[in-house]
């Protein structure tokens, strides 16, 4: 009887040192888990800080450094890690759904079938977006482009102005910042259209870079002739 009790207290107690360290590593993956939000949101939304004074005898420089933060080296790699896997899947698992585009040469006007260069000024285009994850894509900036398959070239929102040939302003083409409802945009352009064949890109911008969404092309305009629904 007293070596069954044994046996049972010795059961209890291995089990319990079980859930001691069950506990502690859900501990530790918490709080891994905690520093890296903590350091993503500090890296994607840094917060301007004034340099402190320095050190008597010390450069400005040298005392930035000597007070640098000392991230470990798993860390950054976990931080850059999610990042990828966060770009990764706005871009392949973003979709467009396109619910009404149509060409004309004025608002209110009735829609092209086919487009000669002066004459298609106005696409109007009604779409929304979805993702396996959708708070991924809420609040993230995108860009809506008419894009010249023939020359290779993006189409303007609103026109390129001859005086200021540098400036970036709707060159990239028509930019918003999704909100989880359906967009609706005017994309106008009244230069000349010298292809033949367009269609519609969506493309997320990112550090500098402009990623195409896999889901996010619509051809438009083919040999001349208006092709959408």
């Amino acid at each position: 009887m007293e070596e069954i009790d044994r046996e049972r207290i010795s059961l209890k107690e291995q089990q319990q040192k079980q859930e001691e360290s069950q506990i502690r590593k859900e501990s530790k993956r918490y709080e891994l888990d905690s520093k890296i939000e903590q350091r993503e949101q500090e890296l994607l939304e840094p917060i301007p800080q004034t340099s402190p004074e320095p050190i008597i005898n010390q450069s400005p420089s040298e005392s930035l450094s000597a007070e640098a933060p000392n991230v470990p080296a798993e860390l950054q790699a976990t931080i850059k890690l999610r990042q990828q896997e966060r770009l990764n899947n706005i871009v392949q698992n973003t979709s467009v759904n396109f619910k009404g585009i149509s060409l004309r040469n004025r608002d209110g006007e009735n829609e092209l079938k086919r487009i000669k260069s002066d004459e298609w000024r106005y696409t109007f285009v009604d779409f929304d977006l979805s993702n396996v994850n959708q708070e991924a894509i809420m609040d993230e900036q995108f860009i809506l482009q008419l894009y010249d398959l023939d020359n290779k070239v993006v189409v303007p929102f609103n026109e390129k102005n001859p005086a200021f040939p540098n400036s970036e302003m709707g060159a990239m083409g028509y930019k918003f910042k999704y909100e989880g409802k359906p967009v609706s945009v005017r994309y106008i352009n009244t230069q000349p259209k010298e292809g033949s064949n367009y269609e519609l890109r969506l493309v997320y911008p990112k550090n500098g870079v402009v990623f195409t969404l896999v889901n996010g092309m619509k051809r438009i305009v083919e040999e001349g002739k208006v092709a959408v629904n």
